[in-house]
């Protein structure tokens, strides 16, 4: 989410403003947060401003689970701990 700098006035019809509010209130929203996210859909509709990568999921990466056979990292904690103490020992 973009950093909030720049506060605006609207005027709403007496319809909007209760179409918007009842949508807020359903999503438990803001009507502020609401109006944001409307306007961040039209931007990208009307391709002023670039689509969203889709989020990945930790586990989709290619990398996710290459170490799951390895016996010596079944507890990672205790793999950095003793990696850590041999560290002590080198200086």
């Amino acid at each position: 989410m973009a950093t909030l700098t720049k506060s605006i006035k609207i005027s709403l019809s007496e319809e909007q403003y209760n179409h918007i509010r009842k949508l807020a209130n359903e999503q438990n929203e803001s009507i502020s947060s609401l109006i944001r996210e409307m306007l961040d859909n039209l931007l990208r509709q009307k391709k002023v401003i670039n689509e969203e990568k889709p989020k990945r999921k930790l586990c989709d990466h290619e990398a996710y689970g290459i170490w799951a056979d390895r016996d010596d990292m079944k507890d990672s904690s205790e793999w950095v701990r003793k990696q850590r103490e041999s560290w002590k020992e080198r200086l």
